[in-house]
């Protein structure tokens, strides 16, 4: 790179707005690390949305990566000055992400992003997961149905409680439920991470438990969303399964009902936690996220 951006500042308020030169600017700043903390998958975030908007500096520079093994010569792009929002950013970018889910289904998407660089929560095994930890894009659940010894609480509903991590992060944005792990909260020395799901299975193949669940999302979240936005898989991880539900941030609003005592009730991801907001809250999220 031969030009220093002048003010960051101003950069990321014009980017934020949406202007598509200053998008692509910070991306040459993010990917160089002049001014800000050296970040590739910010500059990808960034380039995406000015070529999302047909800059034709930022898509070159992705068909050159996409094309390359080795790190593209970044040309920068002028800067502007326009003031900004990082919610709008963030939310062009997951409308483009729900339109090439639609497009061209969530494994042939997750290539794409990956293959410019823009590694995913989807991209990461199960071990990674569990390393990482709880986040906003990460749950760990012993179970999805089936009480055990931990929690014989008569009040605690182990599938309202997964329905609920997953209408979060439908709401606002990628994660992965794992099914099967224990949270830090419920491991001691002696107790692994993965309890796996063979006791929540009961006598169920892995088949009719996928079913199972799907079923349940279904009938509380609605139909719509699992077709492109929530996929189940059971993987074996140290000789346990582990069930991996992936969930990808929904386009519209989506709100749960469970039972006869929960009607249209919305949850949203708030850090590592998992709440439904009050209404007030709950507009001001929808003008933000959708």
């Amino acid at each position: 790179m031969n030009k220093k951006p002048r003010d960051i500042e101003a950069l990321k308020k014009a980017a934020e707005q949406g202007n598509a030169t200053a998008q692509g600017n910070l991306g040459v700043a993010y990917y160089t690390g002049e001014g800000v903390e050296q970040d590739h998958e910010q500059a990808m975030h960034f380039w995406c949305l000015a070529a999302e908007q047909g800059d034709a500096g930022a898509n070159e520079v992705l068909n050159e990566l996409e094309n390359s093994n080795t790190q593209a010569t970044i040309i920068p792009f002028p800067s502007s000055d326009v003031a900004t929002s990082m919610e709008a950013s963030m939310g062009q970018l997951k409308l483009l992400h729900a339109k090439m889910l639609v497009e061209f289904g969530p494994k042939q998407t997750s290539k794409m992003f990956k293959a410019v660089g823009s590694e995913t929560v989807f991209d990461k095994s199960v071990q990674q997961l569990i390393e990482i930890d709880e986040n906003d894009e990460i749950e760990f659940k012993e179970v999805f149905s089936f009480k055990n010894k931990m929690n014989e609480d008569k009040n605690y509903d182990p599938r309202y409680e997964a329905l609920q991590e997953i209408c979060g992060f439908l709401n606002t944005n990628d994660g992965v439920l794992l099914i099967g792990v224990r949270d830090s909260k419920n491991r001691t020395d002696d107790l692994p991470a993965v309890s796996g799901i063979e006791a929540d299975k009961r006598d169920w193949d892995d088949d009719k438990y996928i079913r199972h669940i799907l079923d349940s999302v279904k009938a509380s979240l609605g139909g719509a969303v699992i077709t492109n936005y929530v996929t189940p898989e059971i993987e074996t991880v140290g000789g346990n399964q582990v069930c991996r539900i992936e969930c990808r941030k929904s386009p519209v609003p989506v709100y749960c009902n469970y039972k006869k005592n929960v009607l249209d009730k919305p949850f949203a991801r708030y850090g590592s936690s998992t709440v439904s907001p009050p209404q007030k809250e709950w507009a001001e999220w929808c003008e933000r996220k959708f």
